[in-house]
C-alpha cells in the first residue's frame, strides 16, 4: 500500500527527495494516513428508514451499517435502504429514519 502524509496528501516520495529527509512540498515531518485505525475506530448502527412516495409510506427492511459516528451511518444506512426498496429516479417527498448504535464490539 502508497504511503500518503495526512497533511498535505503527497505521497512518500515527495518527503524523502535526498534521502536525508529533506521535503519538497514544505512539510515538517511525514505523517501516514492510517486506514486500518480508521477502519477500528467505526461502530456498527442500525437504520430504520421510511420513504413518503406519491403511493404513501414505503418502510425499507433495516440496514445494518459501519460507520464512525450517526452522520456517516445516517447517511449509508439512507443510501442503502432507497436502494433495496425503491426504483430508480423515483421521487420521495420526505424520509423517517431512526439510528441506532448497536452495543458492543
Amino acid at each position: 500500500m502508497k504511503v500518503v502524509c495526512r497533511d498535505c496528501r503527497h505521497p512518500q516520495a515527495v518527503h524523502n527527495i535526498d534521502g536525508m529527509g529533506t521535503c519538497a512540498c514544505g512539510c515538517v515531518r511525514l505523517t501516514p494516513i492510517d486506514p486500518a485505525a480508521r477502519e477500528a475506530r467505526q461502530r456498527t448502527w442500525l437504520v430504520d428508514a421510511e420513504f413518503l412516495t406519491t403511493r404513501g409510506w414505503r418502510k425499507a427492511p433495516q440496514q445494518r451499517v459501519k460507520a464512525a459516528g450517526h452522520g456517516g451511518a445516517l447517511m449509508k444506512g439512507v443510501r442503502a435502504a432507497k436502494a433495496a426498496v425503491l426504483r430508480p429516479r423515483q421521487r420521495v417527498e420526505q424520509v423517517r429514519v431512526t439510528v441506532t448504535p448497536v452495543r458492543g464490539r
